[in-house]
């Protein structure tokens, strides 16, 4: 019976986490990526999209009513 490797990577979105992923993958490793927002990163674009992603929230909220 073969048992195929598995790993949990972070992924912080910059190129060497997605680079280390994929190297372990290239050696028959099966990778599953995270990916998930703290609140400390501070970057223009995470903000941008928090901002974006809060307005959308606002937006249903008010079309239900709440």
């Amino acid at each position: 019976m073969s048992h195929t490797p598995k790993a949990v990577v972070l992924i912080s979105g910059g190129l060497d986490s997605l680079l280390a992923a994929k190297v372990v993958m290239d050696q028959g490793v099966h990778v599953e990526g995270i990916n998930f927002y703290t609140g400390f990163c501070v970057e223009g674009h995470t903000h941008a999209i928090r901002q974006k992603d809060k307005q959308k929230s606002q937006t249903k909220q008010r079309a239900l009513g709440s």
